[in-house]
């Protein structure tokens, strides 16, 4: 009977010996990958992915010699059939899929750097056998996996996986290949070498791997950085066409109304009084020229005017235009136009009497206060000190406060944002010139 006992345990530690850096890498990928849209019938190809690795490394192990040369290219062959593992089981990419991968690498790099010198550190201070050793291995990846996930995989939720990574993929697999390839290097070359020696190699291997995490977790926040900017510049030049647009259309609706309230006129009373009354507040909506003393913030208002009044919101306003005198046109337009558009959307749903909306343009001292105010429901949720959007168009997702911020900054000011007694408050400030 022991001796039935003792082979299931030998075959099992040799099939773990085989495959258990595929199954580490598999659940790094889970890890990295979680956050991720997943193909249809996930759990059966997840499965058919692992069958597929389990194959792959088993066989390969029973086939090819131990050499440096074997270990270097399994590597390279098995990170590619990770990738199309990743492809198998999420809707992504080939890079989205190659990035992923490349964080996964890093991460089941890094927690077996750390599980071995724990495992076998522990095994080898307490005298234990190399079968203690390896129990204690498998024991410490659970807590260290958890730990890499929080430490790093919860992390790249927050990352952007649809940008251009031509430039960050080869220095990143590069540098995730070359680590592996070194640590095989190591490995077959150094087999007579001390417990000391390898355990000093293990801990730089280790910090290295950490670092290497790190650096992973900057360039992809620095990619998301430049690809905002991208898609703000974008933004805003679309809002430059729509404020030549505006212009015309404010000017055009204007003269029409002039002539339509001298013809209206002009028939007297061949239109019943009543009705004469109802038209002329009518047109008078149309006519109400708004006075800032500055063109394109007149432009804005209007326009804005002309929407609320058609969704019966009353929008307050008390505003010296005179002050953006040094503020572009285009920024104008869009700060004051993603501003009043995001208190236009809260309130629209609400019910009619609380639906308000007040702006507030004035100086205090040595800077312009701009104070836009409107009630809301429910909660605000924050991301990156910013409200979430709630229009689901994801090509813009938070970019309209996102803008504000950013020209805000552009001349020497400061946005805050608060949400106390439900009263949504965006607020600048932005020095005098």
């Amino acid at each position: 009977m022991n001796t039935i006992v003792n082979a299931i345990v030998e075959i099992s530690a040799s099939f773990l010996a085989d495959t258990g850096f595929g199954f580490e890498f598999l659940i790094s990928l889970v890890l990295c990958a979680g956050h991720m849209p997943r193909r249809s019938y996930f759990a059966a190809r997840m499965a058919g992915a692992v069958a597929l690795v389990t194959i792959f490394l088993w066989g390969w192990n029973h086939i090819f010699p131990v050499t440096l040369a074997t270990s270097i290219v399994h590597y390279i062959v098995f990170f590619a059939l990770i990738v199309a593992c990743a492809v198998l089981c999420w809707a992504i990419d080939s890079e989205q899929a190659l990035v992923v991968t490349i964080a996964a690498g890093i991460l089941q790099h890094c927690c077996y750097r750390a599980a071995s010198l724990i495992g076998y550190g522990i095994s080898d201070t307490a005298h234990l056998s190399l079968q203690c050793g390896s129990y204690m291995y498998v024991l410490s990846l659970i807590p260290i996996f958890i730990l890499g996930w929080w430490c790093f995989a919860r992390l790249l939720r927050f990352s952007d996986f649809h940008m251009n990574y031509r430039s960050f993929i080869p220095l990143t697999g590069g540098m995730l290949v070359c680590a592996n390839i070194l640590t095989n290097a190591f490995e077959s070359l150094a087999l007579d070498t001390t417990s000391e020696v390898r355990f000093v190699f293990a801990l730089f291997d280790l910090v290295s791997s950490f670092f290497f995490m790190m650096l992973l977790l900057q360039m992809m926040k620095r990619h998301h950085a430049e690809n905002n900017s991208l898609v703000l510049e974008r933004m805003l030049a679309e809002q430059r066409k729509q404020l030549a647009s505006s212009k015309e259309v404010i000017d055009l609706i204007n003269i029409k109304t002039h002539d339509v309230k001298k013809q209206l006129g002009s028939l007297g009373r061949l239109i019943d009084p009543q009705e004469q009354a109802e038209l002329q507040e009518m047109l008078n909506i149309y006519d109400s020229t708004v006075d800032t003393g500055n063109d394109t913030l007149d432009v804005v208002l209007q326009e804005k005017s002309l929407i609320c009044e058609k969704r019966k919101i009353r929008f307050e306003r008390i505003v010296d235009g005179k002050l953006l005198y040094f503020v572009r046109s285009h920024d104008i337009y869009a700060l004051f136009g993603n501003a009043l558009d995001n208190a236009i959307e809260a309130v629209s749903h609400l019910e009619e009497e609380k639906r308000y909306i007040s702006l507030d343009v004035r100086q205090n001292r040595a800077m312009i206060a701009v104070v836009v105010k409107n009630p809301f429901e429910g909660t605000v949720e924050f991301v990156d000190d910013l409200p979430r959007t709630t229009t689901g168009d994801d090509a813009y997702h938070g970019f309209g406060t996102r803008s504000i911020r950013m020209i805000t900054q552009r001349y020497g000011g400061v946005m805050a944002i608060s949400t106390d007694d439900n009263i949504f408050t965006l607020s600048l400030l932005i020095p005098v010139r």
